[in-house]
Formats: C-alpha cells, sequence, structure tokens
C-alpha cells in the first residue's frame, strides 16, 4: 500500500500526461445544475487577495473534497 501523497501525484501525473488537465485547489463549488448537456457548475477562489467567480460547464462533476468536507 503507498500512501496518499504518492497516490495523489500519481493520479494528476496521470490526468496532465494522458488527458492534458491539472487538478485545482483552492476553487469553491459554491453551486451546480445539471442538464442534458452537462453541469453548469459556479465557482470562487482567492487571487492576489481578491476574490474571483466563475461559471462554467463541464460534461462530469467529480466531487474529491476529502476529510475537509462540510458534508
Amino acid at each position: 500500500m503507498i500512501g496518499q501523497d504518492k497516490t495523489e501525484a500519481i493520479l494528476r501525473r496521470h490526468l496532465e500526461e494522458r488527458f492534458e488537465k491539472t487538478v485545482e485547489f483552492g476553487t469553491t463549488l459554491e453551486s451546480f445544475e445539471q442538464d442534458e448537456h452537462g453541469v453548469s457548475v459556479n465557482l470562487a477562489q482567492t487571487q492576489n487577495g481578491s476574490d474571483v467567480r466563475g461559471k462554467s460547464t463541464f460534461a462530469w462533476l467529480v466531487g474529491a473534497d476529502g476529510s475537509a468536507s462540510k458534508d
């Protein structure tokens, strides 16, 4: 069995190399809506001391907040 830090590194590397995707930390999911076209999400994060909000649409939404989950 390997530790979580090594498992995360393997998964991040796989996402970057195979799918050209990166894991983004420090982003909060404020809300989401699903329809037949995908999932629309409202996101927030702090960049250089300023709150930044945006809306994006994705084919999938995966919840991976781990032990820090509020629910």
